[in-house]
């Protein structure tokens, strides 16, 4: 047994200076990779000093080339002098680029650096460098001075640099002593902006003239704007600053009160500011900034009235505290720490009343009773929010001083009323209280475990919980802690479920472990995940990647391949916790090829679907976006749609390459909506060598969004468009003459619009009446932009030759004798009109037969006579093809009706439009029209609409 029990722990030492060694190899060569990418000006020490983070505890989540590439980029293509021959200013420039780009995770700190201009920042290191003659000169120490160099080393864009500009900008009035101590003001302001540059300075410009009323007012300003984000709420930061200052209120105090508005929709902090200014006068300046910096536009009287109200018993409870006097600041301050962003007056004042004062510190008071972390709403009817942090302190006190009393070796670590303010502080309920007193007698759980057990309860889940789990105590599968641990703050019996599930399946885990898992579940799921999680990962992986689990989709999501990191389990437990499916896996394996792993794991771990990897394709490498951007803008995208946008912005606007971090683009794409935009012909087919009248042609046309993308059904917002129209322009053609037959204009048949699926409207079987050129223009909708094309309908030879010579053939008809015409025309009549062809000609007629039947329509073969071919037409159709008086476009409006020229009788006009109307109406005729072809059937309409127009026009004279 000791044999054994001795290469059980050799075997143990070997596995652990393996794992030793290999770490330090892995260490080491992030270590080589690093100063392999430092450029080569840069001396061996400070290669070193550059790289020193990849050997840091955190060098496996840190790109080793990435200070390299901050360095080269840094430099501006100017390389560093050797240190034997550099210059004070040189030195200073090689520290300042060091003391930027160690440790850096991306090129940020070398953007920034490099956005402001070479001259400046030269003049930066120049006066850097030229120390007073008493001091001692310290390359390392100037450089941690060097504002640029505190702005920039964490900086992850250039706008800490470009805020900078803004400032030196304002600074230039001042005098060298106050520029320099405002710099010290300003300085930290730009290292935390994130806002963006252009709502800054536009920020600076409305404020500016109503604060600058002295010398040293542009700090004030400045301060004012440091929060204006993305500039949405400056009408708000300008209302509020005008307001004040027509009160006389200084500039500096002006700053403190409005600078919120640009950050925080829907606050009045001004209303509320004078207000106090008029009410409070006991209230110093200080006081009432405070108390109305968040003031709610809907409630920005109401912290004044509060404060009013708590005066006298704000100063009660301060003379019952030894440790506090009674001065105005410090009242001041108590009210309005408790008064701030109050929506109910009356509620601080009651929660303060009922507050046994002489148990309670100032500072405990606060935490308690401060309208900023009271509940909103009444959450039990006729029951004030002010009675539940009170009455639940006040129990929770008493409680924890009894098992003090009773159990001497008791050790909350503070006083029972501390212990009590943070069990209770924001109760919306008596639950943290009660859970102590149900807590009381049991003897495993001490005042200090039941004080972590029933803190901040909302329920009485976390004793009921622990009392579930106290059998495995029992049992010793759980130690005490762990079932604190398990079951606080536990919002019901799942955490409960969760251990038991666990301890009974996985007999080898321990009880902290299941503890850990469980906190905070609502079912028995993450024990599930946990025991379907790979075998090889450690428990704290598991744990890691379980709690909280809905489902097992976390442990299916680490089994997949996922080459990149497939010797990373922590990487992949960072990917797929909290997954519902295996989406975020399919992700990481879509995504484009290079992207570090942060990047990837803010891209994909909330992926519900492969579009946010398809939306990172959309960005192409050259754009140069760092991977953290392409994440950012692509997590939780349904479609590609935020890709194709940056790649838009980037590649129409080579301008917003540095500013593509601003939070306004980001925005935008994260939220971006394909629409249709435009349209564009993608293809057109014809199946005949080139496109001649009655040959079929097909149109596919392409809707384009507004980043010049074709669109699909899955990335589009449609929004009622949903087909697109087309219509056809004869634009004529001085080679096509006209037909004595046709005399309509040569059109475009076929259907006028098709519906838009999958992006594309695809328009079939459209012909050509007629040889020419064409203009074709497509709509979809009004936000849409046409597409227009010219089309040349090429004559067709054959098609020509054969209507010359039927046209010709059909002149050669002549008439047989007949008896005269009726004296009034009927095309409803049956008659017939017989016309000869000489017998020579019938082979010519077979031919044209086809002709006749497409273009005239009626012509029929009859027979033979002696010496000619018979062919037979309707009598009307032969009045209407020969007749001299059928309406045209020709005629003048007395012709058209048949009334002499310069008639002016109504009855006479009406008669004849009476008589005109019915020998047209189309219903007189519709049998006959029925065999005519549709050239003929529109010409036979217009001839009704050409009578009734000239009646309108006579009738109106």
């Amino acid at each position: 047994m000791k044999q054994r029990a001795r290469r059980h722990l050799v075997t143990l030492l070997l596995i652990v200076l393996c794992f030793l060694y290999v770490a330090e190899a892995v260490s080491n060569d992030l270590w080589t990779k690093c100063v392999q990418n430092v450029p080569r000006s840069f001396t061996e020490s400070q290669q070193a000093e550059l790289c020193t983070g990849s050997r840091s505890s955190n060098h496996l989540r840190q790109d080793p080339m990435m200070p390299g590439q901050c360095a080269k980029l840094a430099l501006g293509g100017r390389a560093l002098q050797s240190p034997k021959f550099a210059s004070r200013l040189e030195l200073l420039r090689a520290a300042s680029i060091i003391q930027l780009c160690s440790g850096a995770q991306n090129t940020g700190p070398a953007t920034c650096w490099l956005a402001v201009p070479n001259q400046l920042r030269q003049q930066m290191l120049l006066a850097a460098a030229s120390p007073p003659l008493t001091t001692e000169f310290n390359v390392e120490s100037a450089a941690s001075a060097l504002p640029l160099v505190q702005i920039c080393r964490r900086a992850l864009d250039d706008r800490p640099a470009k805020c900078l500009l803004v400032w030196l900008e304002m600074s230039k009035s001042l005098r060298k002593q106050d520029a320099h101590d405002a710099l010290e003001i300003a300085a930290p302001i730009c290292t935390s902006f994130d806002g963006q540059v252009t709502a800054l300075k536009q920020c600076v410009k409305l404020a500016a003239p109503h604060l600058r009323i002295g010398a040293g007012s542009e700090i004030s300003v400045f301060q004012l704007c440091q929060l204006v984000g993305d500039g949405m709420n400056l009408p708000a930061l300008v209302e509020c600053t005008l307001n004040l200052r027509r009160k006389h209120i200084s500039p500096s105090t002006i700053a403190q009160v409005c600078v919120e508005t640009s950050r925080v929709a829907g606050i009045q902090p001004h209303t509320c500011f004078l207000g106090a200014r008029q009410k409070l006068r006991w209230m110093d300046e200080g006081g009432q900034v405070t108390l109305c910096k968040d003031a709610s536009a809907y409630f920005a009287s109401v912290p004044v009235t509060c404060a009013s109200e708590m005066k006298n018993t704000a100063r009660m409870l301060l003379s019952s505290n030894p440790a506090s006097s009674s001065s105005t600041e410090e009242l001041s301050i108590l009210v309005a720490n408790l008064c701030r962003s109050a929506t109910n007056a009356s509620s601080v004042n009651e929660c303060v009343r009922l507050l046994p004062v002489h148990a309670f510190t100032v500072s405990q008071a606060i935490r308690l009773c401060a309208a900023s972390t009271m509940p909103t709403k009444d959450l039990e009817e006729e029951t004030s929010v002010a009675f539940y942090p009170t009455s639940c302190a006040s129990e929770a006190r008493l409680l924890l001083q009894r098992s003090v009393l009773v159990n001497a070796s008791t050790d909350l670590g503070m006083s029972p009323s501390a212990a009590a303010v943070q069990i209770c502080e924001q109760a919306t309920s008596n639950a943290p209280s009660q859970c102590l007193a149900d807590t009381q007698h049991d003897q495993a759980l001490s005042a200090k475990r039941r004080m972590h057990l029933c803190k901040r309860a909302k329920s009485d889940a976390p004793q009921q919980c622990a009392k579930s789990l106290r059998k495995f105590v029992s049992a010793q599968r759980l130690d005490i802690d762990d079932v604190v641990v398990a079951c606080r703050q536990a919002e019901s019996l799942g955490s409960a479920e969760c251990v038991t599930e666990l301890l009974q399946v996985a007999v080898t885990v321990t009880g902290s472990t299941a503890a850990q898992l469980c906190r905070g579940a609502r079912n028995l799921e993450p024990a599930r995940c946990f025991v379907a999680s790979p075998p090889f990962y450690d428990d704290d992986l598991k744990v890691l990647l379980c709690n909280q689990a809905e489902c097992s989709a976390p442990a299916v999501c680490v089994e997949s391949v996922i080459t990149r990191i497939s010797n990373q389990p922590s990487v992949k437990v960072a990917l797929c916790r909290h997954a519902t499916t295996s989406a975020p896996a399919a992700c990481a394996i879509e995504a484009p090829f290079g992207m570090d792993e942060a990047s990837l794991i803010a891209l994909c771990r909330s992926a519900v679907s492969t579009a946010p990897a398809k939306c990172a394709h959309e960005i192409s490498l050259s754009l140069g976006v760092p991977w953290h951007r392409v994440a950012q803008v692509c997590a939780g995208a349904t479609s590609s749609t935020p890709g194709r946008c940056l790649a838009h912005h980037i590649r129409h606007s080579r301008l917003l390459l540095r500013a593509m971090d601003d939070n306004q683009v980001v925005r935008e794409c994260r939220l971006a909506v394909a629409h249709p935009a435009a349209l564009g012909i993608a293809r057109a087919s014809y199946n005949c060598p080139q496109l001649r009248p009655n040959c079929a042609l097909q149109l596919v046309i392409k809707v384009l969004d507004q980043y010049g993308d074709p669109v699909t059904d899955n990335d589009c917002h449609v929004s009622g468009t949903k087909v697109v129209y087309v219509s056809a322009v004869y634009t004529g053609n001085s080679d096509v003459h006209p037909d004595y037959i046709h005399r309509e204009q040569p059109a475009l048949q076929g259907p006028s619009y098709a519906t838009i699926s999958n992006g594309s409207a695809i328009f079939s079987n459209l012909l050509f009446t007629a040889p020419g050129e064409f203009t074709l223009t497509f709509r979809a909708g009004e936000d849409v932009t046409e597409e227009v094309a010219r089309v040349i309908v090429h004559p067709d030879l054959a098609a020509e030759a054969l209507k010359a010579r039927c046209d010709e053939l059909f002149t050669r008809f002549q008439c047989c004798a007949q008896s005269p015409p009726p004296p009034r025309r009927d095309y409803q009549q049956r008659e017939v009109q017989p016309l000869l062809l000489h017998h020579s000609l019938h082979l010519n007629a077979i031919l044209c037969g086809q002709y006749w039947l497409d273009n005239i329509g009626g012509l029929v073969f009859s027979g033979f006579s002696r010496n000619q071919v018979v062919y037979v037409l309707s009598r009307p159709l032969y009045d209407l093809f020969t007749s001299m008086d059928v309406p045209h476009a020709g005629m003048s409006a007395w012709a058209l009706l048949g009334l002499n020229e310069g008639e002016t009788s109504r009855a006479a006009i009406r008669r004849a439009y009476h008589r005109r109307s019915l020998e047209w109406h189309p219903d007189k005729w519709h049998i006959l029209a029925a065999t005519l072809p549709a050239a003929w059937q529109q010409e036979l309409g217009g001839i009704f609409a050409l009578v009734t127009q000239a009646y309108d026009q006579l009738s109106a004279v």
